[in-house]
């Protein structure tokens, strides 16, 4: 979570220069780009008061309601979730949204970005309900903007798949995943590595409520995409072996789980005595 929390506050900082380049102050450019600079080490604390001084700065060139301004409250904000300060990062986000409905409405696309940012802010603090109207709403937009392959869709049908998963609500989470896996599928095609992380997440989930007979083929598909592009002897083809016989298990098929146990640690520990014996020559 704390890589995602710094991903996320690097890519904003970087969403934020097209607009910054317009500005007229040298103030606001110099105060973001020494928070960029901050935030680029790591040093959330200490890039706030940056921002803080940038927003400030924006407000008297572009006006309280402009764009860029709700750009800069989502920017402080993120700097606090990276904190884990989240019951200061949520006012900033409900202003930021709020900036952003008043300029474009309450369907624009670019709502869904601020509906999702303060839905993890809620998630984080276990507000699941307050997360869920979010997420929803923010689907809703996205759904009547973009096509159903649209890899843009599957991000927000993931958030609501993992608030509930999050909540144990395995089965409401359920149709969520499977969307996200359809999705891939439609954009990638069936047999592609890129749905190698949707397969397996739905795999987990169907294994969580006992459904091993769901379970079965996307584990089998699973295993052949990665032996296919791993190779059979890598150690993540190892553990889709391992995953594969807990489905058998699952399923009362100990005869076919058996040698899939067995085949795990010996394609591991020959791919580590291969790597041994090229350390060696």
């Amino acid at each position: 979570m704390a890589l995602i929390r710094w991903c996320a506050c690097i890519l904003l900082a970087t969403a934020l220069l097209p607009a910054a380049a317009s500005a007229q102050s040298p103030e606001l450019l110099d105060a973001l780009s020494d928070a960029g600079n901050l935030n680029a080490q790591k040093k959330h604390q200490e890039a706030v008061p940056y921002v803080e001084e940038a927003a400030r700065l924006a407000e008297n060139e572009f006006g309280s309601g402009h764009p860029f301004v709700s750009k800069l409250l989502s920017y402080l904000a993120g700097l606090y979730v990276a904190q884990q300060h989240y019951s200061d990062a949520e006012p900033l986000y409900l202003r930021a949204l709020q900036i952003r409905e008043d300029a474009f409405g309450r369907h624009h696309p670019d709502l869904a970005v601020s509906l999702s940012e303060l839905g993890l802010n809620y998630q984080a603090q276990k507000e699941f309900a307050e997360a869920e109207a979010n997420f929803r709403r923010a689907l809703v937009i996205v759904e009547k903007a973009s096509s159903p392959d649209n890899l843009f869709l599957a991000d927000y049908l993931n958030y609501l798949a993992e608030l509930f998963k999050a909540q144990e609500k395995y089965a409401e989470a359920e149709p969520f995943y499977e969307r996200v896996l359809a999705n891939a599928e439609k954009a990638a095609g069936r047999d592609s590595d890129f749905i190698s992380l949707p397969l397996y997440k739905l795999t987990l989930l169907y294994q969580s409520q006992g459904k091993y007979g769901q379970a079965e083929p996307l584990s089998l598909r699973l295993l052949a995409i990665r032996e296919n592009t791993l190779g059979p002897h890598h150690p993540d083809v190892a553990q889709r072996l391992n995953e594969l016989a807990v489905v058998y298990r699952g399923l009362g098929k100990f005869a076919e789980a058996e040698p899939l146990s067995e085949r795990a640690p010996r394609r591991h520990g020959h791919r580590c005595r291969t790597q041994h014996r090229a350390a060696r020559s």
